[in-house]
């Protein structure tokens, strides 16, 4: 073995401890003298790997040390136990590693129990010392508390006179033990990875100096403080990000409800309650939609920082939903606490919010739950608060509502009829029915309104049941669609028996604000292939009056590609008339209100004649809605209108019903 060192083994063995030759390379052993093979308990120790000799956690950390002495360049030691492999006895040894060349190294291994006692005392003192200090690093979960635990173990050992902790950034020390004066002999470690904005400062006379095993065994000690610094610091920012909202900085629903947890607990035994009211923005949605979700990140941001500014000090506020907050308020009157919350609300947000060039008008649906009057744990508390905020979102928003019996009924129906609504779409109960629209000229059907029908258990449910909440939330977008694919089912299977019968689908204002819907639609329509130009769409004028800009973009997406649209229940919104004239529609529909009490009612008959004229001058037609005599048909022929639509002629009507109605005259 060719390693270019003369006499190798003539050097290893005149050497008096434990020496072998490591190869750098590969760790392991090219020559071994005889007292290293009896420390060890192994012979012969040639090619063996030190992994071999060693046990495995003893092998890393020796090529750890060797890593690191390589890099310097210096020689260095360290202190270990170790198993004889022949007697099974643990051997305090001094392992150290001497000059080295590229190629290989003097590893010198000494034996210690050869030690006086008193030295021997002291190694296992020091080596049990670094065990606790390890435990505290690992377990310890507060900064002051480890670094105060760390001092009082370093100073309880009797070994040092002084044992201070500091920090860069103040003159007192955070923990100390001891006194310190200029007769003692001081070393200073610097504590932390990257910051290092503590150090460990240790004392002891100057008549007993700091052997090398003290200052090794301190050097550890320092690192496994450092180590627990840092995993403090690294938990603390885990848990923020787990328990913070990352948009606004307020806690979020976990936080909030470990909160409230701990909370209740405190307040059982008190004569105090805590009330929960959850503030939800009300349209927010429209704020994306219009100003884009930066826009919005910048609202809710605002609305976070003004929660703040208007609750006490025991007061905590989190944001628990997308658009969402929640305050928890404790007071021995908690209706007067909530009262006087909602005043500073209201108070707060009467001036407009500022987001860019806009400024934004905001109120809030809130919802308010007591305990322990509506409910004796955290997760119930809330709960019943966003119940309520529903119940208040019901009712138009900008209300509040207090949690009652009549809420949760409330929200368990509407969630059971979610649950059936979701059964219905899978077993196919939805259906549509047909109500035709009536040439007033000539008597003839022209046309047909598609009304969607639940067809449950062989009973039709009826509409106002269970349509408010399609159109609360996703379903009216899957109900829409299902809507879509009938309606040109129905019209291609009409087609092939030759009744060429357009038909008008209801887009929904829930739908029209959904930027994926609206956009898609009109290429949904034109998938109806041959008969997509019997495809028409009504749109209710309140939601054209909703989000302006988007639907005259919806509209002329739909008038290119050949689909005409109706405005439906004209007449309700007057600062609709001032646009007419920009919005490529076919025809109005005027509003059932305004014909049901016709001849009779001449403001109605005023408003009738208004709109008839204006869609004349535009050039639209005219469909009134509702008509149920003879005599109201006879009125808007006379008037100007075009078609109409109501029970006089026909209700909707499966569409086996409303072919037979195609052959009837009916005027």
């Amino acid at each position: 073995m060719d390693f270019r060192l003369p006499n190798a083994e003539d050097i290893i063995r005149a050497i008096p401890t434990g020496a072998m030759l490591i190869d750098l390379k590969t760790l392991k052993i090219l020559k071994a003298n005889a007292t290293a093979e009896a420390v060890i308990g192994l012979s012969p120790l040639e090619n063996k790997h030190l992994w071999e000799i060693f046990s495995i956690g003893l092998g890393y950390s020796l090529t750890e040390r060797l890593s690191g002495c390589l890099k310097s360049g210096k020689p260095c030691s360290d202190i270990f136990y170790i198993q004889n492999r022949e007697d099974k006895r643990l051997i305090p040894v001094e392992i150290s590693l001497g000059t080295h060349k590229d190629l290989w190294s003097v590893l010198l291994i000494k034996d210690l129990t050869s030690a006086t006692e008193s030295d021997y005392d002291k190694l296992k003192k020091l080596y049990s010392l670094l065990s606790k200090v390890n435990l505290v690093a690992t377990t310890v979960s507060d900064v002051r508390i480890l670094l105060e635990e760390i001092t009082d173990i370093l100073a309880r050992s009797g070994m040092f006179s002084y044992v201070g902790i500091f920090s860069i950034k103040e003159d007192k020390p955070i923990a100390e033990a001891g006194k310190k004066n200029d007769d003692l002999d001081t070393l200073c470690f610097p504590l932390g990875w990257v910051e290092r904005e503590y150090y460990l400062m240790i004392s002891k006379p100057k008549d007993s100096p700091f052997s090398p095993e003290e200052i090794d065994l301190l050097g550890e000690v320092a690192h496994d403080l450092s180590y627990g610094l840092k995993r403090i610091k690294t938990e603390s920012e885990l848990e923020k990000i787990t328990h913070t909202d990352p948009l606004t900085g307020l806690p979020n629903r976990s936080s909030f409800i470990s909160y409230v947890s701990k909370l209740l607990e405190r307040v059982k035994t008190s004569k105090k309650s805590v009330a929960v009211v959850v503030v939800d923005v009300d349209k927010f949605s429209e704020v994306n939609q219009a100003l884009g979700q930066s826009a919005g990140d910048k609202l809710l941001r605002s609305v976070a920082s003004s929660l703040l500014s208007i609750t006490r000090k025991g007061d905590f506020v989190a944001r628990t939903g997308s658009d969402e907050f929640s305050v928890v308020l404790v007071s021995g009157d908690p209706m007067l606490a909530v009262n006087r919350f909602l005043e500073r609300l209201r108070e707060e947000f009467r001036k407009p919010i500022r987001i860019g060039s806009h400024h934004i008008f905001i109120t809030f649906s809130t919802g308010v739950s007591i305990y322990p009057i509506d409910a004796e744990d955290e997760e119930s508390l809330y709960a019943n608060a966003s119940a309520s905020v529903k119940g208040a979102k019901s009712m138009g928003g900008n209300t509040t509502v207090f949690f009652s019996k009549t809420v949760i009924k409330a929200t368990e129906a509407s969630l059971q009829l979610r649950t059936q609504l979701r059964q219905a779409i899978e077993r196919e109960e939805f259906v549509l029915y047909y109500q035709p629209k009536i040439d007033l000229k000539t008597g003839k059907v022209v046309g047909s309104e598609a009304l969607l029908r639940w067809l449950r258990e062989g009973e039709i449910v009826p509409p106002a049941k269970f349509l408010p909440v399609v159109e609360e939330g996703e379903l009216i977008h899957e109900i829409g669609e299902l809507v879509i694919r009938k309606a040109c089912k129905q019209i291609k299977l009409w087609r092939s028996k030759g009744l060429n019968i357009p038909v008008a689908i209801n887009v929904s204002p829930y739908q029209l604000k959904a930027r994926h819907f609206s956009q898609a639609l009109p290429f949904k329509l034109t998938e109806c292939g041959e008969v997509s130009d019997l495809v028409e769409v009504e749109i209710t004028e309140s939601a054209i009056m909703e989000d302006y800009a988007r639907a005259v973009e919806f509209i002329k997406n739909l008038s290119e590609v050949g689909i005409r649209t109706y405005i439906d229940d004209f007449g309700t919104g007057y600062s609709s008339l001032a646009y007419l004239k920009r919005l490529p529609v076919y025809a109005i529909k005027i509003d059932r209100e305004f014909i049901k009490d016709l001849p009779h009612d001449k403001e109605s008959l005023e408003i009738v004649k208004a709109i008839v004229s204006l869609a004349k001058n535009f050039n639209l037609k005219l469909v009134a809605e509702g008509v149920e005599t003879q005599e109201q048909a006879k009125i808007v022929r006379e008037l100007g209108c075009d078609y109409a639509q109501g029970f006089l002629f026909s209700p909707p009507v499966p569409p086996e019903e409303f072919e037979k109605l195609v052959e009837e005259r009916w005027i």
